[in-house]
């Protein structure tokens, strides 16, 4: 017998399906990024990644004969360029906008650069919920699946200043879409984009060579599973070489490194980013490590702290989920797109994160660098509340009511998030999830090692001192990065300097080579008046100091 709870879901349904719910959903995402793009700090990266743009967009326009009426800044020349090794479309892209639209504060650059990269994440949004839907075929289940994106807090923070790893991100969300496309229908037209994909993946870090890589590995598998090789070859030949060829043509056109000598400067840029020069302490359990000694659980560890543990959970049931079904069927087929599509999302889960680990590649603070395999974590999340959801249902007379059981606590989860994400807003960065509530982590590892907090700092000395010249010192250049973002007034009223000139200290507390003993012994400046604080989730995250010119002198 039809059952009434049924039947009541049957007409929520159909009001919903009168609605353009995802429509809906991604104008007000798109409305409430216009409007909080603002209150972000500086980060780390943000200042050098612009430089990077404007040599590589200064010397694309010499090599060209300056086709481009923009004014030369710098005369580096990129062959001998130390940071050559950047790929740098977005960078690129960023100072064509800047030139465009006659942006000349800094504050207005770098205000324009957030927005940019919430826009892109925003659209690669879009192309998630598409990629669920064409997998999952059921839009409440798509959108659950980007809400976890977005409900992510470090996401969903660096998704507005992150200049490098947020848009490798975005363009690998993006790339697997295409992907998933072109490996499906194999036309000309996925062919195209998919390649555009794929360079931009390359141009945005090197480290986006491994999306054409399984490219190209997924159409040779699926060759090899065919029981007619001579016709899958005659029948899609052409479009396999018209993306390879398109891929290879527009990598080179996107990066002018590359331009002179292509073959070279690929493998040098390679080789330097799979090892990159970087020396410096990082805090990880307590203690100082270094590229040398870092554990292989580093990254491993830091995602399994830093995602929401509803959707770790979610992910691992997801993983059980997929393995069984492959223990079932003794492997994949890859006559299902579904099994397709699931394979793809695998590989590109797990192959970046065991390359670092047994290549022992250079990781840095935190995992960011590796942020562009979480929405591969996302969708297996996404895949495990799917079986989760069927397994619940299945022969359930009154499906409402246990569609409601299980909802219900998943509602309350994301709930919790938003309101934990308005609540430490705009330093959603530093989020720990409840694995690490009975533990201060910033006793343990770096917090804001991106520095964000520093513009709260800067805004309190301003904000408490309305006239006064302020003679002001931080704990890294991290804190003159948020300068930046003061109006010219403002600028003028900071005076940044040493310490032992300063009548304030701005720390971020990030313990690294130079700073470790500093904080951990309470030395000066750490040893003056703490007069503001500010902590996220118990953590310290930010330190204001009056430092007693008396003490100092003597």
């Amino acid at each position: 017998m039809y059952h009434l709870e049924d039947m009541a879901a049957d007409k929520l349904k159909k009001s919903l399906s009168s609605f353009n719910l995802p429509s809906f959903f991604f104008f007000a995402y798109f409305i409430l990024g216009s409007l909080i793009f603002q209150d972000f700090g500086v980060s780390l990266d943000e200042p050098i990644q612009r430089v990077h743009g404007i040599v590589s967009l200064e010397y694309a326009n010499r090599l060209l004969n300056r086709p481009l009426n923009i004014p030369q800044i710098r005369d580096d020349d990129i062959v001998s360029y130390e940071h050559r090794d950047y790929g740098t479309i977005f960078q690129m892209f960023c100072y064509v906008l800047e030139l465009s639209l006659n942006i000349n504060t800094s504050k207005e650059i770098f205000l324009l650069r957030h927005f940019m990269v919430f826009f892109i994440f925003w659209i690669s949004t879009i192309c998630f919920y598409k990629l669920l839907l064409y997998r999952f075929d059921n839009v409440i289940i798509a959108l659950l699946g980007v809400f976890f994106l977005i409900l992510s807090p470090r996401i969903f923070a660096n998704s507005f200043y992150n200049p490098k790893d947020l848009p490798l991100l975005s363009i690998c969300i993006i790339c697997s879409y295409t992907f998933v496309k072109f490996v499906d229908i194999k036309n000309i037209k996925y062919a195209i984009l998919h390649s555009l994909a794929c360079a931009l993946a390359v141009n945005t870090r090197i480290v986006g060579i491994y999306l054409p890589i399984w490219t190209i590995c997924f159409i040779i598998l699926e060759w090899i599973s065919t029981n007619k090789k001579s016709v899958y070859i005659r029948s899609h030949f052409y479009t396999f070489l018209i993306y390879t060829i398109l891929f290879i043509l527009l990598t080179i056109a996107f990066w002018p490194f590359l331009w002179e000598d292509p073959i070279n400067h690929f493998l040098y840029a390679f080789k330097s980013m799979s090892h990159y020069r970087w020396y410096n302490g990082i805090f990880f359990f307590g203690k100082l490590e270094y590229p040398d000694t870092i554990p292989w659980y580093y990254i491993p560890f830091w995602i399994a702290i830093t995602t929401p543990v509803l959707y770790l959970i979610f992910f691992i049931l997801g993983l059980v989920v997929l393995a069984k079904s492959l223990f079932r069927k003794n492997g994949l087929s890859f006559r299902s797109s579904a099994e397709r599509i699931d394979l793809i999302m695998l590989v590109l889960l797990f192959s970046p994160i065991l390359a670092i680990i047994l290549l022992k590649s250079t990781v840095y603070n935190g995992w960011r660098h590796m942020y562009f395999v979480y929405p591969f974590i996302i969708y297996f999340s996404t895949y495990g509340f799917t079986s989760c959801y069927k397994k619940f249902i299945t022969n359930k007379v009154g499906k409402m009511r246990y569609k409601f059981l299980f909802g219900f606590p998943v509602t309350i989860y994301l709930g919790y998030m938003v309101v934990l994400m308005i609540r430490v807003h705009p330093l959603q960065n530093v989020y720990f999830n409840e694995l690490m509530m009975t533990t201060r982590a910033n006793d343990y590892f770096d917090v804001d090692y991106y520095g964000i907090s520093f513009k709260q700092g800067i805004e309190h000395l301003l904000e408490s001192h309305e006239t006064d010249i302020i003679k002001v010192s931080y704990s890294s250049y991290r804190g003159l990065n948020n300068e930046y973002l003061l109006n010219r007034d403002q600028r003028n009223r900071i005076k940044s300097g040493k310490a032992d000139a300063a009548n304030y200290f701005i720390t971020n507390y990030h313990k690294n080579t130079q700073s470790f003993n500093q904080i951990i012994n309470n030395e000066f400046p750490y040893n003056q008046e703490l007069i503001h604080e500010i902590s996220v989730q118990g953590n310290t995250v930010l330190g204001v100091y009056r430092i007693n010119n008396q003490t100092v002198n003597h």
